[in-house]
């Protein structure tokens, strides 16, 4: 199997559907089924997708625009790609739609503007050009099905994989590490790994 991945949400501090593509890409990588796995990123197919977590890469080789066009469409022939972040590539006839969440249409008030033209120009033409659409959870397939009319056979909940490094700390001299560092007050601290924007709803964490 041909595969191609978008990685445009790659960057030296990732977000959370920049670790599920960069989870894909390593996934992927070492799938003994999968013959050819190429990275999608902007309008052009990239080489190293690893790079663009380094903040100090190097800036790519400048092409010219119309060899970009004919590299950009040659590599699409033969190839499954799956858009890991809301969006197929334009020339993608019929692909693989990954969908996060549907708050951009329940909560719009807490995106950004130009999030919100993004998705007024490209999303819906994603959703028509899907052969099939991934959600993360059952709650946000429904989502999806109530606000598109989408037939609920096009959609499967995939829910998100845990890494093998996350798992609860066996050693005691591990955990006394933690609560001196937290000053024996463990229990008046949380932990969120959200980023900064008013739909994490950050400040009702903390009063709750």
């Amino acid at each position: 199997m041909r595969i191609g991945l978008t990685v445009d949400s790659l960057a030296p501090m990732l977000t959370g559907i920049g670790r599920y593509t960069w989870e894909l890409c390593q996934g992927l990588g070492n799938c003994s089924n999968v013959e050819s796995l190429a990275y999608f990123r902007f309008n052009e197919w990239i080489a190293n997708p690893s790079a663009y977590l380094d903040a100090d890469r190097p800036r790519p080789a400048y092409r010219p625009k119309w060899l970009k066009r004919r590299l950009m469409r040659r590599g699409f022939q033969g190839r499954l790609v799956h858009g890991t972040n809301y969006f197929l590539p334009e020339p993608v006839e019929a692909g693989i739609l990954t969908v996060h969440d549907m708050s951009i249409y329940r909560h719009r008030e807490t995106h950004p503007p130009e999030r919100i033209a993004a998705f007024e120009q490209g999303f819906e033409s994603s959703l028509a050009r899907a052969a099939h659409v991934i959600t993360d959870s059952e709650a946000v397939r429904g989502e999806l099905i109530e606000h598109t009319g989408m037939s609920p056979d096009r959609v499967t909940a995939v829910h998100l994989g845990v890494s093998s490094r996350y798992r609860a700390a066996r050693l005691p001299e591990r955990t006394e590490t933690v609560r001196r560092l937290l000053d024996d007050k463990a229990d008046n601290y949380i932990l969120s790994v959200a980023t900064f924007e008013p739909r994490k709803r950050i400040e009702q964490a903390i009063l709750a």
